[in-house]
């Protein structure tokens, strides 16, 4: 079932990361200083981990974004349960 929506998720996170990468490198040439830059350690360690956090959370909100809601009668989640197992 996951499997499905890697090539989604995979999509969305490369274009955050090239994203990011052209925002670098036209916030490094800008010579008025209007871009924010990363300069400090603990700026790029933010940036890092802020992508890892996206890159684990990403996945699982796209699932729960996309499939749709459950039946209100507690009786009928079973069902659809057992039948997307099969």
């Amino acid at each position: 079932m996951i499997g499905a929506y890697l090539p989604r998720v995979s999509d969305l996170l490369s274009a955050v990361f090239g994203l990011w990468v052209v925002y670098d490198a036209v916030a490094r040439t800008n010579s008025r200083g209007w871009l924010w830059r990363p300069e400090t350690f603990d700026e790029y360690q933010a940036l890092v981990w802020g992508y890892l956090l996206l890159s684990m959370t990403l996945p699982s909100a796209f699932i729960a974004w996309t499939e749709p809601d459950p039946p209100e009668d507690s009786r009928d989640a079973g069902v659809v349960l057992a039948a997307r197992t099969r």
